[in-house]
């Protein structure tokens, strides 16, 4: 699979569109945003995103750390669902959680993902 690259920067994400994304990087760039996506947003795929609202005044760490990691969960069972055959890079496992805060007080997520053939990928967006 062979996309464009977002880059997940500050409190921003940008499109490079110069910048190619391949091999299993646009299967966990794809999964990543599905989860700040709000679900029934997506007319062809209601079923799509997450409970996850940015910007939601948080009252617990325990409970938001839990809310996390069951978004990345619902997501990865879309993607593995919703996956073509074509994708040699097929998602096995995706999991998040609390990664710190930014310098600009938003709070970061931590990336963990694993394709069907072994390739891993951990990053902080």
């Amino acid at each position: 699979m062979k996309g464009f690259r977002i880059n997940f920067l500050g409190d921003k994400a940008t499109i490079d569109f110069e910048g190619a994304s391949e091999g299993f990087w646009p299967t966990v760039q794809n999964t990543t945003v599905s989860v700040g996506q709000k679900k029934k947003e997506d007319v062809i795929y209601p079923d799509k995103g997450s409970d996850l609202q940015p910007g939601e005044k948080v009252s617990a760490i325990g409970r938001l750390e839990s809310d996390i990691r069951l978004s990345a969960y619902d997501i990865s069972v879309f993607t593995k669902k919703n996956d073509t055959d074509y994708n040699k890079h097929k998602l096995r496992k995706y999991q998040l959680s609390i990664g710190g805060l930014g310098d600009n007080g938003i709070l970061k997520l931590a990336v963990q993902a694993e394709s069907q053939t072994g390739e891993k990928i951990t990053t902080t967006i």
